[in-house]
C-alpha cells in the first residue's frame, strides 16, 4: 500500500449542511437543487419541515450525490421550510427553502452589465448568487404610476448576502435605492423599461451569498393594528400596507418614507392558545423570540397571496393606541389587566398611559416589538400620581426599565432583547402613569414600529428551546461558534442543551422528558433545577438500534400553582460557523423541528457504562466514587482524560488521566470541593479521546481498499512502463544523435567532391574532345553520386531517429502523465481507506446523585 501519513479530523464525521440552491421554488413544480456542506457522504433524501414537499437524488454520471430533485406539490402551503439533507453521518442542520406562488427562473450567468441584463417580467422569482465583485443587473418593463415591489429575500433565507438594491432607468438615473434590508418599493414615473442592480453591501458572493429576487403586485402587508387578540375573539384589525385590496390611502402613514394603505379585516384567533413547538411565522425565528405565540395572518387577492402578518396571543382585553397621548397631560387611561398596542412615534416622541392599582397587587410590565422584528430600543417609565394638600398634581418616578441583560444561550445562541419586562409590584394603592418610547428613533420623519404593551396579572410561566450540544473545543481559549447537528451512532450518548425562559417570576424545577424517540433510543431522566435556566439532556442508542431520522418533540412539566403546565421545546441553531466571535457577529435562529438521526452502521469508537437503575446517595461535604466501565471498539492514541460534568459545580472538578487500555475506571466526586448542594442532580461522565476512526463502512471499506490495491498494481504498471519508454527513449536517442552525426560527415564528404564535379564539367565543356578531360568527368559524376547517395541515407536515416525518438518522447509525456494520475489515484484511494486520527467527546448515560444534608452535630454536654 501507498504511506500516507494519518489524517488528523477534528471530530467524528457530521453531516452539516451549508447551501441549497436554488433556496425555493414554485408550488406544482419540480427544481433541480445542488447542495453543498460537509460530511455529506450518502446522502439520500431533503427531509423537509412541512408537508408537500419531496427530494430525490438525481442521478449522476460521475457518480456526485449533491443534486437532488425537489418536488413541490400544488397544494403545498407557500412559505418558508427547513430542508435538511440526510446521509451517512446524520441529518444535517437546517437551511430555509421557500416554496412560492410566481414562476421562477435562475439568474444569467452573464448580467454583469447593463447592456447583458436579464430580462424580468412583473410578478415573476429569480433565484441566484452574488457574483464577487461584481454587480446583477435585471430590466423590468413599467407603466407610468404602476407600483411594484422589489424584494430580495437574503439573510432571513439563511444566506451571507446583505443585498443592496438600486433601480435607475436606462439613461442610468437613479430612481429609488435600499442599502439597508432586501425591499425596495418603486413607483415608475413613466412608461418603459427601468433597470435593477442587485449585488452584496461589501461586493462579497458565492453560493453562500444566495437569495431570492421577486418584483411583484402582490399584497404587502407591513403590520397590523392590534397586534394581539384574545383566545377564541373574532375581530377587527386594521392591516397597513402595499397593494392591498379594497384599500384606502393612510393618511399621513409612511414607513421608510413610502406611503401606506389600510383595509380592516376581520380575523378570527384560535380558541385556545397554541404552545407549539414551532414558530408559525416564517421570519420571526430570532432567539428572543421563542417566547411569542400568535399566528400567521396572509392576505388574499385573487391568485396573489401577501406575505405573512403576526398576531399575537394577548392574555388579557386589548386596547389600541388613540394617538393624542404624547404629552402627559393627555395620558390615555386604561384598566388593568390589559394589553396596550400602538406605535412608536417620530423623534422618540412618547406615548402616556395611566391607569389605577391597588395595593399588594402583582402585575408584569413587558413590551414586544424587537422580539417582533422591528429595530427599535423600548424603554418604560413607571410613575406615581398624587395631590399635595393644595392639589396640585406630583409624580414621582418608580422605575426606569429598559431591555432585558439575561442571555440564556452564550455567545452561541444570545438570547438578549432590547425589549423591557418588570415585575410591577405595587406598593401604594393610586394612580400611576407609563411612558412608552422607542430610544432609536430619536430623528426619523416617519412613524416607528408596533409594540404591545402586556400589562398583565402576573402568570409564572416558562418557554423550552433545545439547542444540539457541541463537544468542548480542544482550546479553551478559542472563540469559536460551531454548526451543530444531533446523531447518534449505536452504543452512543449525545447530549442536548435545554434552556428555559421563565417568565414572571417562576424558579421552580422543570421535568424534561422525549416524545418520538425510535425504537432502541432513551432519552435519560433530566431536569432543570431550581433557578437554572439549562440542562443537558442525555439521548442513548443501544446496540440494536436501525437506521431512523426525524422530528422530536422535547417537553418540560412544572408544577405551578396546583396545576402540572406541560411546554413543548422549539428547536435552535447556529447558522454559520464563526471562528473568532470577537470578530464576527454569530448568527443563530429558531428552527421549526428539533431533528435527530440515529445510525445503525456507524458505532461510537468508545462507550462509557454506568448504573443507571441506582440512585448514588451522598452527604453535603463528603466524597464519591462512582465505578465506571469503558468498551472500546477502536485504536485509542494515547490517554483518556475523564471529567464530571453538567452540573454547575462541576466545572471546577480536575480532568483523571487515564490509560488508553484501560476497560474500568472510577469517577471521583469531592463534594465540598464542587460545592453540590444538598437535593437530588442528574449529571454525566465526559471522556476525551483521540481514536483511530475509519469514515468508511465495513463493506464500503472493502470495496475501497480493493479499488485502493488495483489502483496500486496500476500505478506501478504504469510506473514500469514509464520506465521501459525511459529506456526506449534514450536509445532512440543515441540513435538519433548517430544519425545526425553520420548526416553531418557524409554532407562533409560530399562537399568537395561536388566541387570537383562542377570543376571537370567545367574543364570538359571547354575541351569536349579531350578524352582524359571525359574520362576525368564521369569519374567525377561516379564520385559525387555515390557521396549524394551516401547522404541522403544519412539524412533518411536520421529523418526516421527522429520520427522515432519524438514517438519515444510522446509517448513518454503521456506515460508520465498517465503515471501521475494513477499515482494520485492510488494515493487517494489508499487515504480513502486510511484510518483518521480523530478527537471524540464520549459521553456517559445520566447518574441521579441524591445528597442529603450533613447530620448535625451533637451539642457539647454542658
Amino acid at each position: 500500500m501507498f504511506v500516507v501519513p494519518a489524517v488528523l479530523h477534528a471530530e467524528l464525521p457530521l453531516a452539516r449542511l451549508d447551501t441549497v440552491v436554488p433556496a425555493g421554488g414554485r408550488q406544482g413544480t419540480t427544481v433541480e437543487v445542488r447542495v453543498t456542506g460537509a460530511d455529506l457522504d450518502e446522502a439520500q433524501e431533503i427531509y423537509f419541515s412541512g408537508p408537500g414537499i419531496s427530494a430525490t437524488r438525481k442521478p449522476s454520471p460521475d457518480g456526485g450525490a449533491d443534486r437532488f430533485l425537489v418536488r413541490i406539490a400544488a397544494d403545498a402551503a407557500p412559505g418558508v421550510y427547513d430542508a435538511r439533507v440526510v446521509g451517512r453521518f446524520g441529518i444535517t442542520n437546517p437551511r430555509a427553502f421557500v416554496v412560492g406562488d410566481l414562476p421562477e427562473r435562475t439568474s444569467s450567468a452573464t448580467n454583469s452589465t447593463p447592456t447583458t441584463a436579464t430580462t424580468m417580467a412583473v410578478n415573476t422569482t429569480v433565484n441566484g448568487c452574488a457574483r464577487p465583485d461584481a454587480i446583477e443587473y435585471f430590466q423590468m418593463a413599467a407603466k407610468t404610476g404602476q407600483r411594484v415591489l422589489i424584494d430580495c429575500a437574503a439573510r432571513n433565507l439563511d444566506s451571507r448576502m446583505e443585498p443592496v438594491l438600486i433601480v435607475g432607468d436606462t439613461a442610468g438615473r437613479e430612481l429609488g435605492r435600499n442599502r439597508s434590508g432586501g425591499l425596495l418599493d418603486f413607483t415608475a414615473p413613466a412608461d418603459g423599461e427601468y433597470l435593477l442592480r442587485v449585488h452584496d453591501r461589501l461586493y462579497r458572493g458565492g453560493d453562500e451569498y444566495f437569495y431570492r429576487l421577486t418584483i411583484g403586485t402582490a399584497p404587502r402587508i407591513d403590520f397590523v393594528l392590534p397586534a394581539a387578540g384574545q383566545p377564541g375573539t373574532t375581530g377587527q384589525y386594521m392591516l397597513s400596507g402595499r397593494d392591498l385590496p379594497g384599500s384606502q390611502p393612510a393618511l399621513g402613514e409612511r414607513l421608510d418614507g413610502n406611503r401606506l394603505e389600510q383595509v380592516p379585516a376581520q380575523i378570527p384567533m384560535p380558541g385556545e392558545r397554541r404552545f407549539n413547538s414551532w414558530l408559525p411565522a416564517d421570519w420571526l425565528t430570532l432567539p428572543a423570540a421563542a417566547v411569542m405565540e400568535g399566528i400567521e395572518y396572509r392576505l388574499r387577492n385573487g391568485g396573489k397571496v401577501s406575505n405573512p402578518a403576526w398576531i399575537g396571543f394577548a392574555e388579557a382585553p386589548v386596547v389600541v393606541e388613540q394617538g393624542s397621548d404624547d404629552t402627559p397631560d393627555r395620558a390615555q387611561a386604561v384598566v388593568l389587566p390589559c394589553e396596550f398596542v400602538g406605535r412608536f412615534h417620530a423623534h422618540s416622541r412618547p406615548t402616556w398611559i395611566t391607569f389605577e392599582a391597588a395595593k399588594g397587587d402583582r402585575y408584569w410590565m413587558e413590551i414586544y416589538s424587537q422580539r417582533l422584528g422591528w429595530s427599535v430600543d423600548p424603554f418604560l417609565l413607571v410613575q406615581r400620581l398624587s395631590r399635595t394638600a393644595k392639589g396640585e398634581l406630583k409624580t414621582a418616578d418608580v422605575r426606569e426599565v429598559y431591555g432585558a441583560d439575561a442571555n440564556l444561550g452564550g455567545v452561541e445562541f444570545n438570547t438578549t432583547t432590547r425589549d423591557p419586562a418588570w415585575e410591577f409590584n405595587v406598593k401604594e394603592s393610586g394612580r400611576y402613569r407609563v411612558q412608552v418610547r422607542d430610544l432609536f428613533n430619536e430623528n426619523e420623519e416617519y412613524p416607528g414600529a408596533v409594540y404591545q404593551l402586556s400589562i398583565r396579572k402576573e402568570s409564572p410561566d416558562f418557554r423550552l428551546v433545545a439547542l444540539p450540544q457541541p463537544p468542548p473545543l480542544a482550546n479553551k481559549d478559542a472563540k469559536e461558534a460551531r454548526v451543530w447537528t444531533t446523531f447518534l451512532r449505536r452504543a452512543e450518548t449525545t447530549p442536548v442543551k435545554v434552556l428555559a425562559f421563565r417568565r414572571d417570576g417562576f424558579n421552580g424545577a422543570i421535568e424534561l422528558a422525549v416524545e418520538g424517540l425510535p425504537s432502541g433510543v432513551a432519552a435519560g431522566p433530566a431536569t432543570i433545577p431550581s433557578d437554572q435556566t439549562t440542562a443537558t439532556l442525555l439521548l442513548t442508542a443501544g446496540a440494536s438500534v436501525t437506521n431512523w431520522f426525524g422530528p422530536i418533540r422535547i417537553v418540560g412539566r412544572a408544577e405551578i400553582n396546583g396545576a402540572t403546565l406541560v411546554r413543548a421545546a422549539r428547536g435552535g441553531t447556529v447558522v454559520w460557523n464563526v471562528a473568532d466571535y470577537s470578530t464576527e457577529a454569530v448568527c443563530s435562529r429558531l428552527t421549526r423541528e428539533f431533528a435527530v438521526a440515529v445510525s445503525a452502521t456507524e458505532t461510537a469508537p468508545l462507550s462509557i457504562g454506568v448504573e443507571t437503575s441506582r440512585t448514588w446517595e451522598a452527604v453535603v461535604g463528603g466524597k464519591l466514587q462512582i465505578p465506571i466501565q469503558l468498551t472500546r471498539r477502536a485504536e485509542v492514541n494515547g490517554k483518556l482524560k475523564l471529567t464530571p460534568a453538567g452540573l454547575p459545580g462541576l466545572d471546577s472538578a480536575p480532568e483523571v488521566e487515564l490509560d488508553g487500555r484501560a476497560t474500568n475506571a472510577v469517577l471521583e466526586l469531592d463534594l465540598a470541593q464542587q460545592k453540590i448542594p444538598a437535593g437530588v442532580h442528574t449529571f454525566y461522565a465526559r471522556l476525551l479521546a483521540d481514536v483511530r476512526y475509519r469514515k468508511l463502512a465495513p463493506k464500503a471499506w472493502k470495496v475501497a481498499d480493493t479499488e485502493a490495491r488495483t489502483a496500486e498494481d496500476q500505478a506501478r504498471h504504469v510506473e514500469t512502463t514509464v520506465a521501459e519508454l525511459k529506456a526506449a527513449s534514450a536509445k532512440a536517442a543515441n540513435r538519433l544523435a548517430a544519425a545526425k552525426k553520420s548526416a553531418e560527415d557524409t554532407a562533409a564528404e560530399a562537399r568537395p567532391l561536388d566541387a570537383k564535379r562542377a570543376a571537370a564539367r567545367a574543364a570538359c565543356e571547354k575541351s569536349p574532345a579531350d578524352p582524359l578531360l571525359q574520362a576525368a568527368e564521369m569519374a567525377a559524376e561516379r564520385e559525387a553520386a555515390e557521396a549524394d547517395a551516401r547522404s541522403q541515407a544519412a539524412n533518411e536515416a536520421k529523418a526516421s531517429a527522429e520520427k522515432a525518438a519524438a514517438e519515444f518522447s510522446a509517448k513518454l509525456r503521456d506515460a508520465e502523465k498517465e503515471k501521475v494520475a494513477m499515482t494520485d489515484r492510488a494515493k487517494a484511494m489508499t487515504q480513502k481507506v486510511q484510518p483518521l486520527d480523530v478527537a471524540v467527546t464520549v459521553y456517559s448515560p445520566p447518574i441521579r446523585l441524591r445528597v442529603s444534608p450533613a447530620p448535625l452535630k451533637e451539642a457539647k454536654r454542658q
